[in-house]
């Protein structure tokens, strides 16, 4: 049970989950993204044969189409960075992005590092694994 209630800029929100908690977490998503301005830039600088994404904002449902889309325009490089310095907020959708990408540029653990990661969204991150997968810098 997901309940919710804003207060001019800020939102409480209140969950419950029962043994259902992948639907829980799943409202909890979409609420979210909800009240999340879809506020988000994306820049992206080659150094040698390395690229780097420089995130900023909200990475929800729009900013992962456009991050794939940008995916899709890169050459191959050796090595890859996500930097997340400027992110509040990363929505389920760009998770996948994410692993859109590592699967699209064919790289292994040692070449796509995401750098920069605040406390908060680690914690999303180490709930889904993504440190067996990505290499992962505070």
């Amino acid at each position: 049970m997901l309940l919710s209630q804003k207060y001019g800029n800020r939102l409480s929100i209140r969950v419950k989950c029962v043994p259902q908690m992948a639907l829980c977490q799943a409202e909890l998503n979409a609420l979210l993204e909800l009240y999340m301005p879809e506020d988000y830039k994306i820049y992206i600088e080659r150094e040698g044969n390395t690229i780097i994404f420089f995130l900023v904002g909200t990475m929800n449902n729009s900013a992962s189409t456009y991050f794939k889309k940008l995916v899709q325009e890169q050459d191959k490089a050796e090595n890859y960075i996500l930097d997340f310095a400027r992110v509040s907020f990363v929505g389920s959708s760009f998770f996948g992005a994410m692993l859109y990408a590592k699967d699209f540029f064919d790289t292994d653990y040692n070449n796509f590092s995401m750098v920069k990661v605040s406390p908060f969204i680690n914690k999303m991150f180490s709930a889904v694994k993504f440190e067996t997968i990505f290499k992962i810098e505070p």
